[in-house]
């Protein structure tokens, strides 16, 4: 799959985005797979408690090259010598490592699933279309989501972190929240094959650190992501 962690040695490109959002710097954080995809926090303060450190928040930068960058909330461990730790299993990574930028703005607490989005670049040109649909359908997505946090936040603690597995009641408007969940998140797949196909008929023609454009939006310069499959 072509959605890729942005490597660490991108370094003009993590510089300027850093720059972009009045962020510290990016920084690699070593990747330890202990804990279940989806569940970062969660997965950090279980891994602090048992071995120490301290649970920073921020962002992932991932991209899918040509099309669009997101920042991904997330959250890391920070051991006792300075070192950034990732203990949430991940698809998308380079050389065994995630780029995270702290935001100290963006914390939060684990009662209720994350209710912090994304944040999606779309680059310009011919894809921008398709970058626009993820955009769209994981902005819809999040929105949902949102309002099932609340529905947790305001019944007590909630038994499980996972939307999926909470135990909903049956009312008419839980059910049609989930079934328009549901529909959201096969916009998100179908979007994704479009980038998939995309990919596909861009890739024989040039590496891909060749045709991500411009990250035009970032201060105005020209800085890209050296990106690899």
């Amino acid at each position: 799959m072509p959605f890729v962690a942005v490597p660490s040695d991108s370094k003009d490109f993590l510089r300027d985005l850093s720059l972009h959002l009045n962020l510290p710097p990016a920084e690699p954080a070593k990747l330890l797979e202990t804990g279940p995809s989806g569940l970062a926090y969660w997965n950090c303060y279980d891994y602090a408690r048992h071995h120490g450190g301290r649970i920073v928040f921020g962002w992932q930068v991932l991209a899918w090259p040509g099309i669009y960058f997101e920042l991904l909330h997330h959250a890391v461990v920070e051991d006792a010598d300075g070192n950034l730790l990732d203990p949430t299993m991940c698809a998308a990574s380079h050389n065994g490592q995630i780029v995270f930028i702290e935001d100290r703005q963006a914390t939060l607490s684990r009662k209720s699933p994350p209710p912090i989005a994304s944040r999606i670049h779309v680059y310009p040109g011919e894809a921008s279309a398709i970058g626009e649909a993820v955009r769209d359908a994981k902005a819809r997505h999040f929105e949902i989501k949102r309002l099932l946090a609340r529905i947790i936040e305001e019944s007590g603690p909630a038994p499980t972190p996972v939307l999926a597995d909470y135990p909903w009641p049956r009312s008419p408007e839980i059910v049609a929240m989930l079934e328009e969940l549901n529909r959201a998140s096969a916009a998100i797949d179908e979007a994704h094959a479009r980038c998939m196909a995309w990919d596909l008929k861009k890739a024989p023609k040039c590496p891909p650190a060749l045709y991500v454009p411009a990250m035009a939006h970032a201060r105005g310069t020209n800085r890209q992501p050296t990106l690899h499959h």
